[in-house]
């Protein structure tokens, strides 16, 4: 079996406000990948602290503050797959998290170039060679262009 075209790594990033939950829901994003034998890695990030205050009294009393912080925990579930499937997959998982959980999805695209042929014509400059010829460097950013807007890439 030919290694496809293409395939894509795609981080999902999940932060939230309570430990638990973020947890959680990073341990069903990793078990929902492995009952799909999807490669997969699940990363603890340090949570981040922020600290604030606020003065209690808006005119008088100025000795007198109320000290606040927010605790933000995240995860990072990497999926490696190929085409639309993996893109459904993560639909599903995005509705199946519970709420408190804020997912970000990112996505890094890899192509494979064929190697030239033996005997191949040679490549004029600012172009990349291909079986039986050279594909120019603009049509490769304009095919670039079109993978990531989401059309169809039609020759």
């Amino acid at each position: 079996m030919a290694s496809p075209a293409s395939t894509a790594t795609y981080q999902l990033r999940m932060r939230g406000f309570d430990s638990r939950i973020v947890e959680r829901a990073g341990s069903y994003v990793a078990a929902y990948a492995k009952a799909l034998n999807l490669e997969h890695s699940h990363v603890r990030l340090p949570r981040r602290i922020r600290r604030f205050s606020a003065l209690k009294s808006p005119f008088k009393f100025h000795k007198h503050w109320d000290h606040f912080e927010w605790r933000v925990h995240s995860r990072v579930v990497t999926l490696k797959g190929v085409g639309l499937e993996t893109e459904r997959h993560i639909g599903i998982i995005k509705d199946e998290l519970p709420a408190g959980v804020n997912l970000r999805v990112e996505c890094e695209r890899t192509f494979r170039m064929p190697l030239p042929a033996e005997g191949a014509v040679a490549a004029a400059p600012g172009a990349l060679p291909v079986d039986g010829g050279a594909i120019p460097l603009v049509r490769i950013k304009r095919l670039a262009d079109e993978w990531k807007r989401g059309l169809t890439l039609v020759d």
